[in-house]
This record gives structure tokens, C-alpha cells and sequence, in this order.
């Protein structure tokens, strides 16, 4: 019973000592837990865990009801997601430039220097990424009231993001936060607005070069993240302790051994699981008795 009162005092949140002024400062913003709303572990823990238990409900209310159209809704939402991450493309766009001009390329993008990092014009779009991950979890639900299928991919997806961007901010990942927010933004542009067409009966030809684009931005990764090793482990040491080994290093980066070593597994597992779905539904010759995922992310 102790145990189950402790777990439930620590998903308490205090909402009312919040800064929820940081919504409408971003060239002061600054991540941190505590103070910037929706910076709790709790909130992805909770959200996603919900996210979870209502699509099980929901699948199970439309076990023997209709499929519902929802057009206009579907439209509006897709639209507007479409909308915001143009915003936070151009919004991230416009950090990366302010980092340039005051720390240059190499210390302000790549093997970030600041003890402190997770603040400014550029992280505050990159909160704002990490936001967008919660209300993204509408696809999902509204493919479950038009009885489409759901995708292991589709739910690995939309499960983990928000782990992965807070990963970013509290274990201060510059170099993966910002390159996450600016390419997944830039697709998301696109996706969001073929499948806003598409609800109108549009099909832009160039969907199938969506999810090639998605594989380069993990394959990019993979690159990004292996430059990065190489500058953030510095004078390695090995060293014996009763025949014990110990490494040791000095860590050349800003960045949190454990965000890092996270992030680069979601990573990976995204690119092989994109690289299947590209297979799956581009390279195979057509099933007509087979289906296809409905849609991806």
C-alpha cells in the first residue's frame, strides 16, 4: 500500500508553480524541469500510457460498429499539422541561423560547448516539437474510428517520440534535438498535406519519396551521431581494478551520456523499421489479395 501511495505522489504535478509565461518568450526561453510546463517525466509517462489504454478502448467500442468518415475533421486536423510544423521549420530555421552568428557552426550545432544549452529561439521550437508529439497521437484514434489498420510502425512511432524529445531537452542533446526538429518538421510539412489533399480525393504522386525521406533523415543520424562519438569521447583510458576493467574519458561535448545512448537506439530502430515499410509497400510486386498499411508516419 506504501508503494502504491509513493507512486501516486510522484505523478503529481505541481501545475500552478509552472512558468507558463515561456509560452510567449522565446528568445528567453530556458528548459527546466519544474518550471517549464510539461517538463515533468510524468507528462510523457502519464500521456502515453493513456495513449495506450484509449486506443484499447477505443478499438474495442468499434469492434461491431461502422467505420465513421469524419472528412472535415480529418481534414482540418491534417492541415493543421501541417501548418504548425511549417512553423516550427521555420522557427527552428531561424535558430539555427542565431546560433551560427554567435557561436558558429561547429560549437553552437554540433559539439555544443554550453554547459546549459536548452534555451533560446531554437529549443524553444524544439519544446514546441515536443509538445506537438502529444497531439499527434489523434492520428491514431482517428484511424481507429475508421477501422484502418494500425501498424506496429504507426505505434512505435507516436508511442516514443515524446520520450525522445524530452530525452533531447533534459539530457541536453543539442546537436540530435535541433536536427530532429528541423528534418522530421520538414516532412511533416509534406505528409501532413498529402494526407489533407488526399481527404478531398487528391493523391500527389510523390508519397512514396516521403518515406525515402524519412530513411535519409535516420541514415543522416546514424552519420550525425557517429561524428558526434568521435568528439564527445575524449582521452579514453582503460584501466584495471582487481582484473576488473574500468574506461574512463573526458567527455569533449555537452550532452548526457544516457539521452544519447537512447535517442541513437530509437534511431536506429526507426530507420529499420521505415526501410521494411519501404520495402513492404514499394518494392514487392502488388498482392491484390494483401493489403497496405493506410498510412504512415
Amino acid at each position: 500500500m506504501q508503494q502504491i501511495r509513493e507512486s501516486l505522489d510522484w505523478l503529481y504535478v505541481d501545475w500552478g508553480s509552472l512558468d507558463w509565461k515561456q509560452f510567449l518568450h522565446i528568445n528567453d526561453f530556458k528548459w527546466k524541469v519544474g518550471e517549464t510546463p510539461f517538463s515533468h517525466l510524468q507528462v510523457p509517462v502519464v500521456l502515453s500510457f493513456s495513449y495506450l489504454l484509449s486506443l484499447y478502448l477505443l478499438q474495442n467500442y468499434m469492434k461491431d460498429r461502422k467505420p465513421l468518415t469524419l472528412k472535415g475533421f480529418t481534414l482540418v486536423h491534417n492541415a493543421f499539422l501541417s501548418l504548425l510544423s511549417l512553423s516550427m521549420f521555420l522557427g527552428a530555421s531561424y535558430g539555427v541561423f542565431l546560433k551560427l552568428q554567435t557561436q558558429g557552426f561547429w560549437a553552437g550545432l554540433v559539439c555544443e560547448q554550453d554547459a546549459d544549452p536548452m534555451k533560446g529561439p531554437l529549443f524553444y521550437w524544439s519544446y514546441i516539437f515536443y509538445l506537438s508529439k502529444f497531439y499527434e497521437f489523434v492520428d491514431s484514434f482517428l484511424l481507429v474510428l475508421k477501422k484502418k489498420e494500425l501498424i506496429f510502425l504507426h505505434m512505435w512511432h507516436h508511442l516514443i517520440m515524446p520520450f525522445v524529445c524530452w530525452a533531447g531537452l533534459e539530457g541536453k542533446w543539442a546537436m540530435a534535438l535541433w536536427t530532429s526538429t528541423f528534418w522530421n518538421s520538414f516532412v511533416h510539412v509534406l505528409m501532413y498535406y498529402y494526407y489533407a489533399v488526399a481527404t478531398i480525393g487528391v493523391h500527389p504522386w510523390w508519397k512514396k519519396h516521403l518515406t525515402a525521406l524519412q530513411i535519409y533523415q535516420f541514415v543522416s543520424g546514424v552519420v550525425y551521431t557517429s561524428i558526434y562519438f568521435y568528439y564527445y569521447f575524449q582521452t579514453i583510458t582503460l584501466s584495471w581494478n582487481s582484473w576488473i576493467p574500468s574506461l574512463s574519458y573526458t567527455q569533449g561535448c555537452t550532452g548526457d551520456l544516457w539521452a544519447i545512448s537512447f535517442m541513437f537506439s530509437v534511431n536506429c530502430s526507426f530507420l529499420v523499421l521505415f526501410s521494411q515499410f519501404f520495402a513492404n509497400s514499394y518494392m514487392r510486386k502488388p498482392n491484390t489479395s494483401g493489403s497496405r498499411a493506410k498510412k504512415d508516419d
